[in-house]
C-alpha cells in the first residue's frame, strides 16, 4: 500500500476515534441528566474521562500520518516509542 493510501486510512482512523470520543461523551452528558439523585454522577465522570482519553488518542493517531518512507512515530528499531514490549 503506498504512502498516500496509508495517510488517507490512519486520517480516517482518527475521524472514527473522534465519533467515539463524541459518542462517549453524549453518554457522560446522558448519564448525567438521567442521574436525578446523583446515583450515576459516578459513573457519568468515568465515562467522560474515557471520552477524554479516546480524544487525545484521535490525535495520537492523527499525528502517525507518514512523512517520507518511515512513519512519522517509529523508534530507533522501528517499534513504538515508549512501547511495553519494550519495556
Amino acid at each position: 500500500m503506498c504512502p498516500a493510501s496509508n495517510q488517507t486510512l490512519i486520517e480516517r482512523a482518527a475521524k472514527r476515534t473522534e465519533w467515539a470520543a463524541t459518542a462517549l461523551s453524549s453518554a457522560a452528558d446522558d448519564l448525567s441528566d438521567a442521574s436525578y439523585d446523583g446515583s450515576l454522577e459516578g459513573l457519568a465522570e468515568l465515562v467522560e474521562h474515557h471520552a477524554s482519553v479516546i480524544a487525545h488518542l484521535a490525535n495520537d493517531v492523527r499525528s502517525r500520518r507518514y512523512d517520507g518512507d518511515e512513519p512519522a512515530f517509529a523508534g530507533k528499531d522501528g517499534g513504538l516509542p515508549n512501547s511495553r514490549a519494550a519495556a
